[in-house]
C-alpha cells in the first residue's frame, strides 16, 4: 500500500511542482528584500503569507513531512518579522537555505524515489533553532512514513544528497549573480582608493559583502563566506571610524574579494557534481581553496616579474612598475584570507619596498639591490607552490624572504613615510657588476642569460647605467 500511496503522491506532485518552484522563489525574493530592508516588515508577511501556501499544498498531496518543514519556515518568518530571533542575519540565512533546499527534496520525489522524511530531520532542526525553539526527535518523522525505517543505506544517501544544495542550475544561477555582485564591489572600492571618497561613503559597499556572504552560506562555501565576513568586518571598521583606511587595507580586501570570485567557478562545479565524497565536506572545500588562490597568487607573482623585465630592458622606465604593487597586494589579500599573516607581511614589505624607493623615490637599484629583493620575491613564489602542493616544510622558505627584507631594511616594516636605516645608501646609479637572481625563475634548470641592450639616452638627459647580463637560477630545495 505504501508504494502505490507513494506513487499517487508523486503523481499529485507533479501537477502541483511548478506552482510550488514559483511560490518558494517568491520566498527567497522576500528574504532578499528584507535582507537590505529590514525595517519593512511586510516583507516578512509576505513570505509567511507564501510559506502557508505551500504548507497547503503539500498537506494536499500528502507529503505531510516536507509540509512540516514549510510549518517551520513560515513560524520563522512570523518571527523574523516581529523581531523575535536571536539572530536576525542567521535567521534570514536559515530561511533562505530552507526555500533552496525544499524544491530539490520535492524534485527528489517527483523523479519517483520515496519520501524518506528522517533526512529532513537536520533542517528542521536548523529552521527551530534559528526561532530559539527546542530541537525534534526524529520518531516525529517516523509517525509521518514508519516505513522509511526500513530505507536501505543507498537511499538515504541519495535523500541526504537531495538536501545539500547540489542542484546544479540553481548553483549557477546563484555563483554567477554573486561573481557580477563582487566585481561591483570591488570596482566600488578601486574608485573610492582612486578619488579618495569619505569612509561612510563605503556603507554600501558593506551591506553588499554582508548580503553575499549570506548567500555563499546558503550554498554551503563555508570557507568563502568566512573570507567575505572578515572583509565586512574590516570595511565595516573603516566606515565606523574604528579603523583608519588606507591604501593597504583597501587593497587587502579588493584582493580577497578577487580572489573568492577565482574560486566560486570551481566550488559551484565542485559542488554540483556532488562533492568528492570526503568525510568532512568544510575540510576539502578548505583544502580546495588553498589550491586555487595559490594559483591565482602564483599567476600574479608571474605578471609581476614580467613587469620587472619591462623595467630593466627600459633602462629602469619606472612605469612600468606601476602595476607591480596592486598585483602583489592581490596576493597579500589572498595569503590573510588564508590566515597566513606572516607570509602576507613579508609580501607588505616586498610591496612597500617597490613602492617607496622605486617607484615613489624613482630610485636605480644596485646590482645588489635587485638580487636581494629578486630573492625575496623568489622564496615568497616558492612558499606559494609549497603551499598549493601541500609540501612540508615550507615555512622554511620564508626565513630566505625575512633575511633579503632586513637586507633592503624593510623588515620589520617601516613607516612608509620615514625613510628607513642605510636606505639612500646605494640610492644612485652604480658601476655594472655581474648579478645573479637566484631563485627568480624556479622552472628553469639551467642557467639562461638573458642578454641587456641599453636604450640611447635621450638628448641632453644623464645616460642611465648599463647592466650585465643576469643570470637566473633556482633556490635550492627546502629541508
Amino acid at each position: 500500500m505504501s508504494t502505490l500511496r507513494d506513487a499517487m503522491s508523486n503523481a499529485a506532485l507533479g501537477w502541483v511542482k511548478p506552482e510550488l518552484d514559483e511560490t518558494l522563489r517568491q520566498v527567497r525574493n522576500e528574504v532578499e528584500y528584507y535582507a537590505e530592508d529590514p525595517a519593512d516588515g511586510s516583507r516578512m508577511r509576505f513570505c509567511a503569507g507564501y510559506l502557508h501556501q505551500v504548507q497547503g499544498t503539500l498537506r494536499m498531496v500528502e507529503l505531510y513531512a516536507p509540509a512540516m518543514v514549510a510549518e517551520e519556515m513560515e513560524q520563522l518568518a512570523n518571527a523574523i518579522g516581529a523581531g523575535e530571533v536571536p539572530d536576525r542575519d542567521e535567521a534570514c540565512a536559515t530561511l533562505m537555505r530552507g526555500s533552496v533546499l525544499l524544491p530539490d527534496y520535492l524534485e527528489r520525489l517527483q523523479n519517483g524515489h520515496r519520501d524518506i522524511p528522517i533526512v529532513l530531520l537536520p533542517l528542521l532542526n536548523d529552521i527551530r533553532a534559528a526561532r530559539g525553539a527546542p530541537g525534534i526527535n526524529e520518531s516525529v518523522l517516523f509517525a509521518f512514513a514508519p516505513d522509511s525505517a526500513t530505507a536501505t543505506e543507498a537511499e538515504l544517501d541519495h535523500a541526504r544528497g537531495s538536501l545539500s544544495g547540489r542542484n546544479r542550475e540553481l548553483l549557477d544561477t546563484v555563483g554567477n549573480a554573486v561573481k557580477e555582485e563582487l566585481l561591483r564591489i570591488k570596482d566600488a572600492l578601486d574608485l573610492h582608493l582612486r578619488t579618495g571618497g569619505e569612509p561612510a561613503q563605503l556603507q554600501t559597499q558593506v551591506d553588499e559583502l554582508g548580503a553575499v556572504a549570506d548567500t555563499l552560506g546558503m550554498m554551503g562555501l563555508g570557507v568563502a563566506r568566512g573570507v567575505v565576513v572578515q572583509q565586512r568586518d574590516a570595511l565595516r571598521g573603516v566606515v565606523s571610524g574604528e579603523q583608519q583606511i588606507d591604501e593597504t587595507l583597501l587593497l587587502d580586501i579588493a584582493g580577497a574579494l578577487l580572489y573568492v570570485d577565482a574560486s566560486l567557478d570551481d566550488q559551484v562545479a565542485h559542488l554540483g557534481a556532488g562533492g568528492s565524497g570526503e568525510d568532512d565536506p568544510s575540510a576539502a572545500e578548505g583544502r580546495r581553496t588553498v589550491e586555487i588562490l595559490a594559483h591565482e597568487a602564483i599567476a600574479n607573482f608571474a605578471a609581476a616579474r614580467e613587469h620587472f623585465v619591462a623595467f630593466i630592458e627600459t633602462n629602469w622606465n619606472h612605469q612600468q612598475l606601476h602595476e607591480v604593487p596592486r598585483l602583489l597586494g592581490e596576493v597579500a589579500g589572498a595569503l590573510r584570507m588564508l590566515d597566513l599573516a606572516t607570509p602576507a607581511d613579508y609580501l607588505q614589505g616586498v610591496r612597500q619596498y617597490i613602492s617607496v624607493e622605486l617607484i615613489g623615490r624613482q630610485r636605480v637599484p644596485s646590482g645588489r639591490q635587485l638580487d636581494t629583493l629578486a630573492d625575496a620575491m623568489a622564496s615568497l613564489e616558492y612558499y606559494l607552490e609549497a603551499l598549493r602542493e601541500r609540501r612540508q616544510g615550507r615555512e622554511d622558505i620564508l626565513d630566505i624572504t625575512r633575511t633579503s627584507l632586513e637586507t633592503l631594511r624593510y623588515w620589520p616594516l617601516p613607516d612608509e613615510n620615514a625613510v628607513p636605516t642605510d636606505a639612500s645608501a646605494e640610492a644612485l646609479p652604480v658601476a655594472p657588476e655581474h648579478v645573479e637572481l637566484t631563485g627568480w625563475d624556479a622552472p628553469v634548470a639551467t642557467p639562461v642569460e638573458i642578454a641587456v641592450t641599453p636604450a640611447a639616452p635621450a638628448p641632453g638627459n644623464v645616460p642611465p647605467p648599463s647592466l650585465p647580463d643576469i643570470t637566473f637560477e633556482p633556490l635550492p630545495a627546502a629541508a
